[in-house]
């Protein structure tokens, strides 16, 4: 899987249709199709509904949508604090993470920077919440994955919402509930 796999799924979602995406991409229609056809069969699931009136995500894909946004959002900021470096061309970028980002989303997005620019090393501190805020304020970190921080001096750029689940098993009494509040669960 490739960032820019997912930059194309992204598009042809956004545009509902392969022929405008694959200009949109300067890409040839057969090679956007193939594109997201690898997509497809390296995550076992059909991510487009394809008719006459245009593309739409199944659902599976509208999930997947959720995340490979959240991906390119993430590219592109990285990119940015990158570029905001004073122009640097070579030298390190500490970047701070709590470990399911750098689980997942990061590997990906650091190969891409790697390639665009070869000369800067990155490296990644992963910590709790609180302690990269921390690190952030002492110069330990250039910047990091965060929730929004407790002060005003830092500042602060959203680039993604996200879920949080309560997951139970089948015998839980919670289980069969749409939706379980703090309270719920410590009672």
């Amino acid at each position: 899987m490739t960032l820019q796999r997912y930059k194309i799924l992204n598009k042809v979602i956004q545009l509902k249709t392969m022929s405008g995406a694959a200009e949109s991409l300067f890409l040839t229609q057969p090679g956007l199709s193939n594109s997201i056809k690898i997509l497809e069969e390296e995550l076992n699931l059909k991510l487009l509904n394809r008719n006459r009136n245009g593309v739409t995500p199944t659902i599976e894909g509208e999930k997947i949508y959720k995340y490979t946004l959240q991906l390119e959002r993430i590219h592109e900021a990285l990119i940015q604090e990158a570029q905001n470096l004073n122009g640097l061309k070579t030298g390190i970028v500490n970047v701070g993470s709590f470990s399911s980002i750098t689980m997942s989303w990061l590997p990906q997005i650091l190969s891409t920077l790697q390639h665009d620019y070869p000369d800067i090393k990155i490296n990644i501190h992963e910590g709790d919440y609180e302690s990269l805020e921390k690190m952030v304020l002492s110069g330990e970190l250039d910047c990091c994955f965060n929730t929004p921080p407790d002060n005003n001096i830092l500042n602060f750029s959203p680039l993604i919402k996200d879920e949080l689940l309560c997951i139970v098993s089948e015998k839980h009494p919670l289980s069969n509930e749409e939706s379980v509040s703090i309270n719920d669960l410590f009672t």
